[in-house]
């Protein structure tokens, strides 16, 4: 079995280059395969195939994108906890 196999089990065995790749993503999740391969020193084909085994795992969970609710015209943001 590979060092860096996903199995279904609660935790993943990962390497290097795939902290490096979660790293980049979480930084910049926009970040284009072909940029995060030469960052961690791949090519784009075995780069694209761990980001989608770490997708497939559920590692990955979802990418987001984060906005500026003052520019979008609300300029107070209220949390509210409610406990029972």
């Amino acid at each position: 079995m590979p060092e860096n196999y996903i199995g279904s089990a609660d935790t993943a065995n990962i390497d290097d280059i795939d902290k490096q790749l979660l790293r980049l993503l979480q930084t910049q999740a926009r970040m284009s395969i072909t940029e995060l391969a030469e960052r961690v020193n791949l090519s784009a084909t075995p780069c694209a195939r761990r980001i989608k085994r770490l997708e497939d795992a559920n590692i990955i969970t979802g990418y987001y994108t984060k906005t500026d609710a003052q520019k979008l015209g609300y300029p107070l943001a209220v949390f509210i906890a409610i406990s029972m």
